[in-house]
């Protein structure tokens, strides 16, 4: 601008001069030495031109205002160029990090282990990864030709993506794909929509899980059956309240179930009584804190009503989301507990009895060994084997060693159920035999099953020699028997013979009844008879001495 100013001046300067000259100020000229006068019209001339160097200023002012504004406009195109330029620079190293940053996206999708697609709004698949081909066994080309609702199990869930929020949040559907092979896998869909046309979609197999849940779905059915048909109480506590208890559970104590879940007191309150509650309330903290798995124990219960019951626990602690509970199983003993006290009566009563008792008892477990005994059976053992007995000892030990072969054989038909009796003679020191009865009987539980052997000893040896006296005197009595029978037969063939012949002298004498000789022969005969009959009663009367 200040070089435009000075040019100016120089015109204006310029024409100044040249009007002056044109008005008469100069009106002469000096050419060759020589003085010339200026006419009028060499003046009109000169004004002539003073407006032709006048057009030509302002021509060049403009043009020199041109040129600045063209300079200027260069300038700024200039500017604007290098603005451009750089801006080109930094879109290309964009560009790069665009690609570079692409080529990761590409990698990082491709090689992820969640299954991942790609639709457009309209469900057209766009994109699928590596795991999403493994996933239902289509490859790529394959899927890019097919909209998603051809890989979704329409049957079990129609996918809306216009359901897909605009905010970029993502939505998750739980559906199930058809696989190439026409099997079923059951998904988690993530679904998140970027800008106006696309949809990413993260896949998550959930097969596993969806089993999971439905084994423990099976699992807690069964449970839930079991445990209302059991024929036993089953609960779950945490800190010291019921979070489940069965219908056996509550009726053993007098309460419905949801009572006693309901309950904002302690359990111990409710359904223990005083004396046992530190006990329990030991065993459930312990068990809590870790210190102990598993429990089991008998304590005085007491029912709605307040009527007491004897009752047996056993419970170990399980974590149920994350909250430390005992599972565990309850019994109305009361029964047993009533019979144990009789049972416990009657041992005392028992063991009166075997220690006055004269028969030797001997228990034993199934492998022979000693575990109990009366001091019959002391007395016993000490005479005929010499040996103080104590619980523990082996039969086998001490026991005959020629007789207990035979023994074991008893004993084990005694553990097969059956019972064996058999008597026995052990020589005494005087030349004499002691006689014993020995039973041999299994001992059973209440589920009939044999743990141990009863054997029973008793001392018959009076009876034995009584028995022995009478086989001596049965003898005696047979042998006379036989004389008798000798003698019946002597009698019977002795007077069956004269009487014979008499038969036949009788028959004839009644044809000649004045025949003497005949008389005198049946005279004879009665005489022999008389003869048999006396000596029969000397036999007799002999053989009743004998006895």
């Amino acid at each position: 601008m200040r070089s435009h100013k000075k040019g100016r001046t120089i015109v204006i300067a310029s024409l100044l001069i040249v009007f002056a000259i044109a008005q008469g100020l100069i009106y002469f000229t000096h050419i060759g030495g020589k003085t010339l006068y200026i006419s009028e019209t060499s003046l009109f001339f000169s004004g002539i031109l003073c407006w032709i160097i006048l057009r030509a200023t302002n021509y060049l002012e403009w043009n020199n205002l041109k040129r600045l504004k063209a300079e200027l406009d260069v300038k700024i195109l200039t500017e604007r160029y290098t603005r451009l330029d750089d801006r080109s620079i930094a879109i290309r190293s964009l560009l790069k990090k665009v690609k570079k940053s692409e080529h990761k996206y590409q990698q990082l999708i491709e090689n992820a282990i969640y299954a991942i697609y790609i639709t457009d709004i309209k469900g057209n698949i766009t994109d699928a990864n590596k795991s999403m081909c493994n996933l239902i066994g289509y490859s790529k080309d394959e899927l890019l030709k097919h909209n998603v609702k051809f890989i979704i199990d329409q049957k079990r869930s129609i996918l809306d993506i216009h359901l897909v929020p605009e905010n970029g949040d993502s939505e998750i559907i739980e559906t199930c794909l058809i696989c190439k092979n026409g099997q079923g896998v059951d998904v988690e869909l993530d679904l998140t929509k970027f800008g106006d046309d696309e949809v990413f979609v993260v896949v998550r197999n959930i097969s596993d899980r969806k089993r999971i849940e439905a084994e423990l779905h099976e699992v807690e059915l069964r449970f839930h059956t079991l445990s209302e048909k059991a024929n036993i109480g089953i609960y779950l506590i945490q800190e010291e309240h019921f979070i489940y208890v069965n219908q056996k559970f509550a009726q053993i104590f007098g309460y419905s179930p949801e009572e006693l879940t309901d309950i904002k007191t302690s359990l111990i309150e409710t359904i223990i009584t005083p004396d046992y509650h530190e006990l329990v309330r030991q065993n459930i903290q312990a068990r809590h804190r870790g210190e102990i798995d598993f429990v089991n124990y008998e304590v005085t219960g007491k029912k709605k009503t307040d009527e007491p019951i004897q009752v047996e626990f056993s419970g170990s602690r399980v974590l149920v989301n994350g909250i430390s509970t005992i599972f565990g199983t309850m019994i109305d003993v009361t029964e047993r507990w009533e019979k144990e006290k009789a049972l416990k009566r009657y041992k005392a009563n028992l063991q009166t009895i075997l220690e006055i008792t004269d028969t030797a008892y001997t228990l034993f477990d199934r492998q022979l060994n000693v575990t109990g005994f009366n001091q019959m059976a002391v007395s016993f053992v000490i005479e005929q084997y010499h040996h103080m007995p104590a619980k523990g000892d082996r039969l086998a030990d001490y026991f005959p060693k020629e007789r207990f072969p035979k023994f074991l054989e008893y004993a084990n038909k005694v553990l097969a159920g059956g019972n064996v009796s058999y008597e026995i003679s052990y020589p005494q020191s005087d030349g004499s035999l002691a006689w014993y009865y020995v039973r041999l009987f299994p001992i059973t539980n209440d589920e009939n099953e044999i743990f141990g052997i009863i054997l029973a000893l008793s001392n018959i040896t009076e009876r034995k020699n009584a028995e022995e006296n009478l086989k001596a005197a049965y003898t005696k009595i047979h042998d006379h028997l036989n004389s008798i029978q000798d003698m019946a037969w002597k009698q019977s063939h002795l007077v069956r013979s004269p009487l014979a012949n008499l038969k036949g002298l009788i028959a004839i004498l009644r044809d000649d009844p004045e025949d003497k000789d005949l008389i005198d022969k049946i005279q004879i005969e009665l005489q022999r008879l008389d003869d048999i009959i006396i000596d029969l009663a000397n036999d007799a009367s002999d053989n009743e001495k004998d006895g």
